[in-house]
């Protein structure tokens, strides 16, 4: 059974690998484990007790840099640390036809739903500063709360707002 479009997106941006998605989340969802609704709730488990289903920020990062701005540097540590055939997977999710493909600009899987932008009550932007709400962010979905202050220019943990440029 395969994932309805919807579904293998959420599981992207939340940073599913997609041998995951395609086993493990199809499966799960075929078992009634979650639904659309659910889906948050279940992704917070399974980074708890399947951390391996899911790619680390320092990876994300590094798949931008060699899938984005096509830097062979980034792609050759990214096979060293991941293998041949797993960088290759995750060059097709990024939109490359190989490893190999220069020519292309990837675009991060997920599409434009992973590049959150600073909200008005985002609590790590300087009008909305909050570290209470920025505690309890963390606390409940710690991916979201990374990619909330990344979006505002910060980082989790830090003591003060990042500087308006």
């Amino acid at each position: 059974m395969s994932l309805p479009p919807e579904i293998v997106k959420q599981l992207q941006v939340a940073g599913m690998k997609m041998s995951a998605i395609t086993t493990d989340a199809a499966d799960a969802f075929q078992r009634g484990e979650f639904i659309e609704a659910t889906i948050g709730k279940w992704t917070t488990e399974q980074q708890t007790k399947r951390p391996h289903c899911f790619i680390g920020d320092e990876q994300v990062d590094l798949e931008h840099s060699a899938f984005v701005d096509g830097n062979m540097t980034a792609r050759s540590r990214l096979i060293k640390s991941v293998g041949e055939d797993a960088a290759a997977e995750r060059a097709k999710e990024w939109g490359l036809k190989s490893i190999t493909d220069f020519k292309t600009r990837g675009e991060r899987p997920g599409g434009e739903q992973q590049k959150e932008k600073p909200k008005g009550d985002n609590p790590w932007s300087a009008e909305h500063w909050n570290v209470t709400k920025q505690g309890q962010v963390a606390k409940a979905d710690f991916a979201l709360a990374t990619r909330l202050a990344k979006a505002a220019g910060s980082w989790v943990g830090a003591t003060k707002p990042a500087r308006a440029a």
